[in-house]
């Protein structure tokens, strides 16, 4: 699979570094290092198939963007975390490893190119990739405390952008699905006040609970009251 023409789909993933290795040349070139060889942080994601959250350990492997690398003129350079033809500001001119991690030299596009210069000069410091792991072939573990490396990844495209999620070898969760995961939070908060809502008016009707539905009602009776 060629790594610059992966489609999206709902299970990309998204990891945003803090470049401060990023050059911006005066002739619209831009290099930064978008991808830290074994740089091991904590992400948190929701769970890839039940309710709730898993946290875990990752890096990346050196040599994960292998196949990027032979064909880098189809890696996009995009405004923040979108990929649509109007907030695109470059291509990819080359992609090569070093000893630090996967470093990009992209050329921005001259309609754009003042703008974008003193942005990413400026507000706009941290590299963002868009991909899908192919090994781990699967792309979240389905249960918190173990560690994963990505030896392998489908490279979509690299975003700049001024909310870099690994600040100091340090995550700071998933900043760009925050929200994502707090509607998650309500929504499923929300199920389970309609479960025990409903429970109470079996329980009140005279309507005997199994003990599993009791159970339930007496841990999370706080929610008839909201």
């Amino acid at each position: 699979m060629d790594l610059g023409t992966v489609a999206a789909h709902a299970d990309d993933l998204v990891r945003s570094f803090d470049a401060t290795d990023m050059d911006v040349k005066a002739d619209g070139q831009v290099e930064a290092l978008i991808v830290p060889w074994s740089r091991w942080v904590d992400v948190v994601e929701p769970h890839p198939t039940e309710s709730g959250f898993v946290s875990y350990r990752e890096s990346f492997a050196r040599g994960a963007l292998d196949a990027a690398m032979g064909a880098p003129g189809r890696i996009g350079l995009a405004f923040t975390h979108s990929d649509a033809f109007t907030d695109r500001l470059g291509y990819g001119v080359s992609l090569r490893d070093s000893e630090a991690g996967a470093v990009a030299l992209f050329q921005l596009y001259p309609s754009v190119r003042e703008k974008a210069q003193e942005m990413l000069a400026t507000s706009h410091r941290g590299m963002s990739i868009t991909f899908r792991s192919l090994r781990p072939a699967w792309q979240t573990p389905t249960r918190s405390g173990v560690d994963v490396q990505r030896s392998r990844v489908a490279l979509r495209y690299v975003a700049a952008t001024d909310c870099p999620v690994y600040e100091d070898a340090q995550v700071l969760a998933m900043r760009d699905q925050a929200q994502q995961l707090r509607e998650v939070a309500e929504r499923q908060r929300q199920k389970r006040a309609r479960y025990v809502q409903g429970l109470e008016l079996l329980r009140s009707s005279g309507i005997d609970l199994t003990p599993k539905q009791a159970a339930f009602l007496e841990e999370h009776a706080e929610l008839l009251t909201t």
